[in-house]
């Protein structure tokens, strides 16, 4: 049930699609090369990095420290798309059909 929520969620942001029947599910509704690892991650999840609000606080001893790695996060995964995964990590470079 967790997997059909998150699914539901993507497609409500245009991230997948789906059909019904036999050969029905879920695919992707863009080119995968649109589409953001940080973009998806917020939609699943809200935050790149979910701490306790205790730590965010202005004045908390944390608070800079986890503004600097959620930043850093962000650059990295704001940067990265879905065939930029997929290529690094297919073999023959070649883009391939993932089904759920």
């Amino acid at each position: 049930k967790y997997l059909v929520h998150i699914l539901i969620q993507l497609k409500r942001e245009g991230i997948v699609s789906s059909s019904r029947g036999k050969d029905g599910g879920y695919v992707l509704a863009k080119a995968p090369g649109t589409i953001k690892l940080g973009q998806v991650m917020r939609y699943v999840g809200g935050e790149l990095l979910p701490i306790a609000d205790s730590a965010k606080k202005k004045g908390s001893a944390f608070k800079g420290l986890w503004d600097e790695v959620e930043g850093a996060m962000a650059k990295i995964v704001d940067n990265v798309s879905f065939e930029d995964i997929i290529m690094k990590n297919s073999g023959a470079g070649v883009l391939s059909m993932y089904q759920i």
